[in-house]
């Protein structure tokens, strides 16, 4: 056999220069016929692509695997380098493969444990197709002496998902020994620091967490080199410790009494030679809202993230009915969601996403299957199979990576908030106040997950948002409005249903919620055409960019890379000077003030410690400062002010209800008093009071303080006493009123408060006279009273929700600061 192109030569058939051109060369097969408008108009806007990086924005089943290969396979042939796809997993690269090949693109794999990617991916005779953590680890074969691959240019298929996979790749956990090493180096500053946490670490109580401050983590860098040293080529060490041994100074380290995990602040691409040496990339995702993480953690051009190619013609999300149970009725709980799946399950499939493999297992009491790790690609293939009799489906932490186009998946639930399951993703998650990245996560997942089921703009499903966290976190204005514009309106939408069948009392609960999920399966004419004018019909607005989130994360991105260099004043200037300008939001302010005292602490200590101060003033979920200045004293709060704030938060009113429902299972006095204490400062909003929780956030004081403009209650939680409070809890509680005394001296002499199963104290055990208990029928009567009085604000319309009508209701219901203690609490007796 001759090989005809390399005698004709490179330009010969195809107009590099136009990827149109190229598309039309090639010897495609029959299922490639022509190009849709979506992909012609990406390849026309990308021919004219310079050097350097690329965005493009295309919807779900829009083909930009096709304008990927396209991409890449021009490059190669006129530059004469090897060229990359990277895909989030080897079944996205088995998509990519088989694509190739309908195309006409010659392509390889380049698996896992193969030292080299073949002949003809090296010598630029076809595609390399890997998955992301192929080339992202610090064993990378890209960088072998005997590889030395370096691409002209890479595609990140899946861009956003990729980013969750390399940044798994850059964070090391440890267990067993590894963890008892550097507990034993960072034991005495941490004990200080939080003792009675650190106290449950060492004793390996898989429940206890706290993120090591930067300070400690400095002081004690030589000690933890050492340790860390010991462990470096254990399994889980080798691929990534070579990066971090250098970086260790700029890593987070959150510790749980189950592990550590160790991460750098933004993803350590730079490092890879192969990645940074590209002189081209591509970034390809679905249309989420946020591209400022491209930026941020995988050092995107900010020019190329704000101006991202999108076709006109794009035709967008498929239909989708967004059903949030939780707001339909408080009787269609996790457990009711789950009988009515395994019903559906009979006649069409059923797809769940759980954030875990423990809350999965749950699923297998109604006939469903669950698919972890490497069985999840077997999974897939069988809902795919018309032939197969598997209906009903578990994934665990698959929010990304799972195709189910058409009949493979007509119902999705969403089983609860999508958290991570690793330490660090606790950690952020159990933070009341998620700002930043945390929260952007959180709401990224979100997204990718209600896309699983619909691949393309003619499929539809139905999807279920289980579970009160959820239903509540969607409920709220700025979480949808971080949402891609059409994902949005089918939110909005699903609410509003939400809303509606709420009202409905013609039908059961379960009957009105089937009867609704059956219009969009069975595909009724009605709902059909409703959705077309509600969500199909609407005018996409211009797709804004958010200049300032893009902007910021180019200076974030930058002060880290001065930080890396040792430039520490360069880089907490560039971070202060970023701040000021484009972060508005005090809490968010107080995190990356953090982040700026962490760099300062590098050249001064003092500094650093103000700085950190601040950051804490702002935002109480940071690490406590060495020396805590407690807040002044000078409270300003107006009677129902705080509450009317709070109500007007939730997208769909009904949140809020689901909120209160919620608190009320973290106020079961089973749980831990972490989850109760932050339970009861939630709690405080509700009733129009200003909560805190001075133990926890500044290290001295009550478990939880209750501000009103004319009481204070103080309050110790002591849900773990069996049958009494003891003279322990006695000296504690004066303690904690010494201090409240010695922070507000301006205010009234606040009332301590236990919460507790009992208000029976031991004998010779001395109490303030004035002390009262909060037990468990008290707090289900306030959750019942806190729920009617919402329900009757909800009922009414927001024109009812301003300050002075809280404030009236709230008095109306013994709610309010002069009732409060006489309904709710009740005296201390032996």
């Amino acid at each position: 056999m001759v090989n005809f192109d390399a005698l004709l030569g490179d330009g010969e058939d195809a107009d590099y220069s136009n990827l149109v051109q190229v598309f039309e060369s090639l010897d495609r097969k029959t299922s490639h016929t022509e190009l849709r408008n979506a992909q012609r108009e990406s390849l026309e806007a990308l021919s004219g692509a310079q050097l350097g990086d690329n965005v493009l924005k295309v919807s779900t089943g829009a083909g930009k695997t096709t304008v990927g290969l396209l991409f890449l396979y021009r490059y190669m042939r006129k530059n004469n380098e090897p060229v990359v796809y990277l895909c989030p997993t080897n079944q996205l690269v088995e998509q990519v493969l088989a694509e190739a090949e309908a195309l006409g693109v010659e392509a390889v794999h380049y698996k896992r444990g193969e030292a080299q990617p073949g002949y003809k991916g090296s010598s630029a005779q076809a595609v390399i197709v890997c998955t992301y953590d192929k080339l992202f680890n610090a064993k990378s074969t890209f960088n072998r002496p005997d590889v030395m691959l370096r691409p002209g240019a890479i595609v990140l298929d899946d861009a956003h998902s990729g980013l969750e996979i390399i940044r798994r790749s850059f964070c090391l956990r440890l267990d067993g020994d590894a963890f008892r090493a550097m507990v034993n180096v960072l034991d005495g500053e941490c004990s200080s620091y939080k003792r009675s946490t650190w106290k449950k670490i060492k004793e390996e109580d898989p429940s206890a967490q706290m993120e090591v401050p930067y300070w400690i983590w400095k002081n004690n860098a030589a000690g933890l080199f050492t340790a860390l040293s010991e462990f470096s080529e254990d399994d889980r060490a080798k691929f990534v410790w070579p990066y971090l041994s250098e970086n260790l100074h700029l890593c987070r380290c959150v510790m749980s009494g189950a592990g550590l995990e160790i991460t750098p602040y933004y993803p350590l691409v730079d490092a890879s030679q192969a990645y940074t040496s590209a002189a081209c990339r591509l970034f390809m995702s679905a249309t989420l809202a946020d591209d400022s993480s491209l930026i941020r953690e995988l050092s995107c051009d900010e020019k190329a993230a704000m101006n991202p190619v999108i076709p006109p013609s794009d035709k967008g999300l498929g239909e989708r009915m967004v059903l949030a149970p939780s707001l339909v009725n408080a009787a269609l709980n996790r457990e009711e969601i789950m009988q009515i799946c395994g019903q559906l399950s009979a006649n069409y499939n059923v797809v769940v996403l759980s954030p875990s493999k423990l809350l999965a297992r749950d699923w297998e009491r109604v006939g469903a299957k669950v698919f972890t790790d490497d069985e999840v690609v077997g999974g897939i293939e069988a809902l795919r199979d018309p032939l197969d009799p598997l209906s009903f489906a578990v994934f665990v932490q698959r929010y990304d990576g799972v195709d189910l186009a058409d009949d493979a998946a007509r119902i999705l639930v969403i089983d609860g908030m999508p958290y991570g399951e690793g330490i660090t993703d606790k950690y952020d998650s159990a933070l009341i106040d998620q700002v930043g990245g945390a929260r952007r996560k959180i709401i990224y997942r979100i997204e990718q997950g209600l896309g699983r089921a619909v691949r393309s703009h003619v499929d539809y499903a139905c999807v279920l948002l289980c579970g009160e966290d959820l239903a509540n976190f969607v409920a709220k204005k700025d979480v949808v409005e971080s949402m891609n514009f059409d994902t949005q309106n089918q939110i909005r939408l699903g609410l509003e249903l939400s809303d509606l069948l709420s009202r409905e009392r013609h039908l059961t609960p379960t009957l009105n919620l089937v009867g609704t999920m059956k219009q969009c399966l069975d595909r009724d004419s009605s709902w059909k055409r409703f959705y077309k004018r509600r969500v199909k019909d609407v005018d996409s607005p211009e797709r804004l960019i958010n200049c300032d989130a893009a902007k910021f994360a180019a200076e974030e991105r930058s002060s880290f890379k001065c930080a890396q260099s040792n430039a520490f004043p360069k880089a907490a200037q560039k971070l202060s000077d970023a701040i000021g300008k484009y972060i508005h939001d005090e809490k968010e302010i107080g995190l990356y003030l953090q982040r700026k005292a962490s760099y300062v602490n590098n050249y001064d200590s003092a500094k650093a410690a103000e700085i950190q101060q601040g950051a804490f003033n702002r935002n109480s979920e940071v690490c406590k400062p060495l020396s805590v200045v407690p807040r002044s004293s000078n409270v300003a709060i107006v009677e129902g002010e705080l509450a009317s704030e709070w109500l007007k938060r939730f997208e769909n009113p009904n949140g809020a209800i689901i909120e209160i429902v919620r608190l009320g299972s973290a106020l079961k006095f089973t749980n831990s008093s972490a989850i109760v204490e932050q339970a009861l400062k939630e709690l405080a909003v509700l009733l129009g009071a200003l909560g805190s929780r001075p133990e926890n956030e500044v290290g001295e004081g009550p478990d939880d303080l209750w501000l009103w403009p004319n009481a204070s209650l103080v309050i110790e939680a002591k849900t773990g006493n069996a049958n009494s409070l003891h003279k322990s809890d006695a000296e504690q509680m004066l303690a904690s009123l010494q201090w409240f005394g010695n922070v507000y001296p301006g205010r009234a002499v606040a009332t301590p408060i236990f919460v507790a199963k009992t208000g029976k104290v031991d004998n010779l055990s001395y109490f303030p006279d004035e002390a009262r208990v909060i037990d468990l029928v008290s707090i289900s009567a306030l959750l019942e009273a806190l729920k009617d009085m919402y329900q009757s604000l909800i009922d009414q319309g927001p024109v009812f929700w301003t300050s002075e009508l809280l404030a009236r209701q709230l008095d109306s219901r013994n709610l309010s600061t002069g009732k409060f203690l006489g309904a709710f609490t009740k005296k201390l007796f032996e």
